[in-house]
């Protein structure tokens, strides 16, 4: 599974056994870190969203339906 998520792009093994890439937060008017909404994404910012849901469909699609089944409500990479 390695070899083969390494020659897809060799930034998803990073995600994979890292971390997903986490969109930035942006400080809001009380100097409290919020979620960016999606309006306010930058083009990197949809990369690094784009690699988070590359990398969890390879894993997915690595994985045989009863295994599926077990990681198909996992919410990051690292859960799957």
């Amino acid at each position: 599974m390695q070899i083969f998520i390494e020659s897809t792009d060799m930034k998803l093994w990073e995600i994979v056994n890292n971390r997903r890439y986490i969109i930035l937060q942006i400080i809001n008017d009380r100097g409290k870190e919020v979620d960016k909404s999606k309006d306010q994404y930058t083009t990197s910012d949809w990369d690094k969203l784009t690699k988070n849901l590359r990398a969890k469909h390879i894993l997915y699609f690595g994985l045989d339906a009863n295994k599926y089944i077990r990681i198909s409500a996992c919410d990051t990479i690292k859960q799957i």
